[in-house]
């Protein structure tokens, strides 16, 4: 039979759980922001009459789609991140680590509210900026 040795302290047993569950609240937020950052590019994207400064193409059509999906998902993608964020804070073995998985999770819930309300609110205006087909 083999034997498995235990090192107290070095945190091995719990190496790829904390990894595994930072990783999927750091990808669960990643989505949130890409979210956000392409509706601050659609806004950037139009002059001041809210009209596209870019031709239209199929691309913008592509990522209008994904950028409006991404924006009605996020919200539950942050509320994903928060339900994962203390376990994956108690795994981590850094102070700072802690905080940091802490702040990006908080922050991409704010983040998630405030573009679906941006998308939801009647007129999404940095949809403008993508000229689909």
């Amino acid at each position: 039979m083999e034997e498995s040795y235990n090192f107290v302290g070095m945190g091995h047993e719990s190496s790829p759980k904390r990894r595994r569950l930072a990783v999927v609240v750091y990808l669960l937020s990643a989505f949130v922001y890409l979210g956000f950052g392409l509706e601050v590019l659609g806004i950037v994207l139009t002059d001041k009459s809210l009209h596209p400064l870019l031709k239209p193409h199929r691309f913008f059509f592509v990522v209008e789609l994904s950028t409006l999906a991404l924006t009605l998902v996020s919200p539950g993608l942050a509320l994903g991140a928060f339900t994962m964020v203390p376990a994956a804070a108690r795994e981590m073995t850094s102070t700072t680590g802690r905080i940091l998985v802490w702040v990006i999770v908080i922050l991409g819930f704010l983040v998630s509210l405030a573009e679906a309300m941006w998308t939801c609110s009647g007129h999404p205006t940095w949809i403008q900026g993508y000229p689909g087909l």
